[in-house]
């Protein structure tokens, strides 16, 4: 990923220097499954769900970051407000936010 894209990406994030490693996680993943994932080319299913590794794959962006990780702090989203749907497949888990898709194929349901 080029330096721009992720400068640009990261100031829609509106990720801040006081916020905390969960709250720029969580930041991150709203954004990407909001609106980034086809930008950062990964692949979407007709359910607008991306692979949790492929997610993790993105290293300008996720770092070091553990499945694990990443599923607790969609655990704790979940526990304020239904933002998250995982699913649990033979070769890993799937993620996708559950609003405010701004990606038109998501919106229409013809992601595939």
């Amino acid at each position: 990923m080029s330096a721009p894209v992720l400068a640009e990406m990261l100031e829609k994030m509106r990720v801040r220097e006081t916020d905390d490693a969960r709250t720029v996680l969580s930041k991150k993943l709203s954004y990407v499954l909001r609106h980034g994932a086809k930008q950062l080319d990964l692949s979407i299913t007709n359910g607008g769900f991306v692979s949790v590794n492929e997610l993790l794959a993105i290293r300008d962006l996720f770092g070091n970051v553990q499945a694990e990780d990443l599923l607790e702090v969609v655990e704790s989203s979940n526990s304020e407000k239904q933002r998250y749907e995982l699913i649990h497949e033979e070769d890993g888990w799937l993620i996708r936010a559950t609003t405010k898709h701004t990606m038109e194929e998501l919106i229409r349901g013809t992601v595939g």
